[in-house]
């Protein structure tokens, strides 16, 4: 399991090395996200946000509140622009 702190917001992760095909394992990222900052009413939410979570791993965000949890998915779904 893999830990990854980010202004407060904890990012971990364990991989399950999900197959596409008999035999053959792969690690290609469903989700990226590179260098993508929150603003919101003049006050920065997130910034420098980057990371990639490949098929088959589990991750789970943990952090206090206004750490930018939600934001972070919002931005994810397309909901709220980066």
């Amino acid at each position: 399991m893999a830990g990854r702190s980010t202004e407060g917001a904890l990012v971990c992760a364990k991989n399950y090395g999900v197959s596409n095909e008999p035999g053959e394992t792969t690690t290609d990222p469903v989700i990226s996200l590179r260098s993508a900052s929150v603003a919101r009413g003049g006050r920065t939410i997130w910034s420098d946000g980057t990371f990639d979570i490949p098929r088959g791993q589990i991750v789970a965000v943990i952090g206090p509140n206004g750490s930018g949890k939600t934001t972070m998915l919002q931005v994810l779904l397309g909901l709220i622009p980066p």
